[in-house]
């Protein structure tokens, strides 16, 4: 599936975000969580590009908890970055996965 090569892409920029704000702000919280929301996000991705539709439903909550999560960063601060853009990339990635078809529960998703 397209949207699991995108989602893999995603997982890296939201790893590099998260080292990005530890070293900036020494934030323990921003390298934590950027590297568990990429690992999940990583794994959901090879699950996707293999075809199990796990991956797609796990890839679709992380990524919309995180569009949300730096939507509300970004309307408390107003900088654009890193909340902004990121929210605009978490966007990005749940369109990508909801334009690419939702697949049914027990199905192959490459067998469209």
């Amino acid at each position: 599936m397209k949207s699991g090569f995108f989602i893999l892409i995603y997982a890296v920029a939201v790893l590099i975000g998260g080292f990005i704000g530890y070293i900036k702000a020494a934030s323990v919280f921003s390298l934590a969580t950027g590297v568990a929301a990429s690992l999940i996000l990583a794994l959901s991705a090879f699950a996707m590009i293999k075809g199990r539709f796990q991956g797609f439903y796990v890839a679709l909550s992380v990524s919309t908890l995180l569009c949300l999560f730096f939507l509300y960063r970004f309307l408390i601060t107003t900088r654009f970055i890193p909340a902004g853009m990121m929210a605009i990339i978490s966007l990005l990635a749940v369109l990508s996965l909801l334009l690419g078809g939702i697949p049914r529960i027990g199905s192959n998703i490459n067998d469209k």
